[in-house]
């Protein structure tokens, strides 16, 4: 008897969210000075597409990183991996 593991496999991207209100457009604006059209493709140039597999798609997965951006305490950005 043969036991076949088959290990699962996903595409992520980078994505982000902004918290409590924080305004998108100061990310827009920021990236607009380094020549991108928005945060997104500042974002992808930075981690293009990837595939995850096993224990790497398992840790892509629990990657949440927040920070404070204006400095008032509070977390307003949250970047982390998208897998599908």
């Amino acid at each position: 008897m043969f036991v076949m593991s088959c290990e699962v496999c996903k595409t992520c991207q980078i994505s982000f969210e902004t918290l409590n209100g924080y305004n998108i457009s100061d990310l827009n604006a920021a990236a607009s000075i380094m020549g991108y059209s928005n945060w997104d493709s500042y974002l992808e140039s930075l981690y293009p597409s990837e595939e995850f597999c096993g224990a790497a798609l398992d840790a892509a997965e629990e990657v949440s990183e927040s920070a404070d951006l204006n400095g008032d305490g509070t977390s307003d950005y949250r970047s982390f991996w998208d897998c599908n």
